[in-house]
């Protein structure tokens, strides 16, 4: 394969899907680094709040953050040993700092630190004597027993449990937003199946060297943003960006929406409210898109729609969105966070002032200038807004406006399957703490699945009607098409 080729391929991969394909890289080497684990290597201690885990505990409306719990069903495809299984999880904390963690909250403030041991949560369940009528009920009863367990923050902030349906079994994992984001999960269960394997053939369980402890990087971040530097960033660069010439997106229910008179975080209702609308754009101008790689990379080509749909629906020049960002890149030296487990996720802010420019061929390049000259791509914002010592923000900060539209594009997610996998997913239950706020309008999640672009719109119906988000939709879906047609 020639070298434009590999390029080429590599450059259509998402964020997420490039991180994997260099971790599989290194793992054909021939000589793998491993981790023998001892107390010495072991991380713990307080430690700072990612600004990921600060959104969930604003998001938490003075209720408890360990509401926000992930739920995965897997169906085993071959026999699993429950004893091998226990020992998997107790070396998959031992080797993942974030695993141990245990939250406090001492006068009303909430704090997190480390262990340096803890007891797997792990659970052995037979349900071989109940019907298989009432498995699946009462299934779903043990899971809100162990969520319950999570929910008094006073245990572990995850749950693994194996159920023996006697005809077949499930594993069930039940882990906290608060550890983990999507992309730590995908590690996670990586390292799940590889440890359990290595056990199954009785080898000592051995995975490539630790990589940044997420401790590390929270404390970071937080000198960064402590230091000259990020506060000259701030002066001299948001404070400075065209905040005035921003407008809030036209509201169906503008009643809907209440202001938080300390923070003023407008909060578009609760996450009870939510309702989606899909837009799928066909397959031959999915392949168009990518095939314009050399020119901009898809996540270019999405911004720009939205920035041009969104300046002509505000009737301004300048439009603020969030980009949802993995946060496995960063500014520190000798940081590598490829493999490191915890919630590093968090957003870009990209303020993009279009000026007198209305096409999307004008306004292209200007999305790409705006997202190489912020300063860290725009994520330091982010830190700045939600320090990790949780202390006060400054009035400066807290007078910005807030973004609308938060967008997160998620790659090829037909992709993202091993077919070296001894388990088969079931469909995953994302248990969102109903009564957490919406601090943003609308939330667009874009991903290619069986060769079809997909833009699903996630708003509040006590705010939008769902023909206005489809609408707008379709803007958005007509604005890439357009440009497809002319290239």
């Amino acid at each position: 394969m020639e070298d434009t080729t590999l390029h080429r391929r590599i450059a259509e991969l998402s964020s997420e899907q490039r991180i994997l394909f260099l971790q599989r890289l290194q793992l054909l080497k021939k000589e793998v680094k491993t981790v023998a684990i001892d107390e010495e290597q072991v991380r713990t201690g307080d430690l700072p709040f990612s600004s990921g885990q600060c959104w969930l505990i604003e998001e938490s409306t003075g209720e408890h953050p360990s509401y926000w719990n992930m739920v995965f069903f897997l169906e085993p495809l071959m026999p699993l040993n429950p004893a091998l299984l226990e020992r998997t999880i107790a070396y998959l904390m031992q080797y993942h700092d974030v695993l141990r963690t245990r939250l406090q909250q001492r006068g009303g403030e909430w704090s997190q630190t480390i262990l340096k041991q803890a007891q797997p949560p792990f659970t052995q369940i037979s349900l071989k004597e109940v019907p298989v009528e009432q498995q699946q009920a009462t299934i779903e009863a043990l899971v809100q027993e162990h969520e319950r367990r999570i929910n008094s923050y006073a245990t572990a902030l995850f749950s693994v449990a194996y159920i023996d349906l006697g005809h077949s079994a499930r594993l069930v994992w039940i882990i906290n937003h608060f550890l983990t984001d999507g992309f730590s999960n995908q590690i996670l269960f990586q390292d799940f199946q590889t440890v359990y394997q290595q056990l199954s053939q009785g080898q000592e369980p051995a995975l490539p060297a630790r990589t940044t402890a997420f401790k590390e990087i929270t404390q970071q971040i937080l000198a960064y943003i402590r230091s000259a530097t990020g506060q000259q960033e701030l002066q001299h660069y948001w404070l400075r960006r065209p905040w005035q010439k921003l407008k809030p997106i036209p509201l169906d229910h503008p009643e809907g929406v209440t202001i938080d008179p300390e923070s003023s975080i407008r909060a578009y209702g609760t996450f009870a409210s939510n309702e989606e609308v899909e837009i799928c754009l066909s397959a031959a101008t999915t392949q168009t898109l990518l095939s314009l790689n050399q020119q901009a990379t898809i996540l270019e080509l999405l911004i720009t729609a939205l920035v041009q749909v969104g300046t002509a629906w505000t009737e301004t020049t300048a439009f603020y969105l969030y980009v949802q960002d993995l946060g496995r890149q960063t500014l520190f030296k000798e940081v590598d966070l490829t493999r490191t487990v915890g919630f590093l996720a968090h957003a870009r802010h990209l303020i993009i002032d279009t000026g007198h420019q209305k096409s999307f061929a004008e306004i292209l390049p200007l999305v790409q200038q705006q997202l190489e000259e912020a300063p860290n791509k725009g994520r330091t914002l982010d830190w700045l807004k939600r320090p990790g010592d949780r202390s006060p923000v400054p009035a400066e900060l807290r007078a910005l406006p807030h973004a609308d539209l938060t967008f997160n594009y998620m790659g090829f997610l037909d992709q993202l399957t091993d077919e070296q996998s001894f388990f088969r997913p079931l469909p995953i239950q994302a248990l969102t703490y109903p009564l957490a706020i919406r601090n943003h309008a609308l939330e667009c999640k874009g991903y290619i699945l069986d060769g079809r672009l997909t833009l699903r719109w996630i708003y509040s119906r006590s705010i939008h009607h769902q023909q206005t988000i489809e609408w707008l939709g379709r803007k958005v879906q007509t604005a890439l098409e357009t440009y497809c047609n002319q290239q």
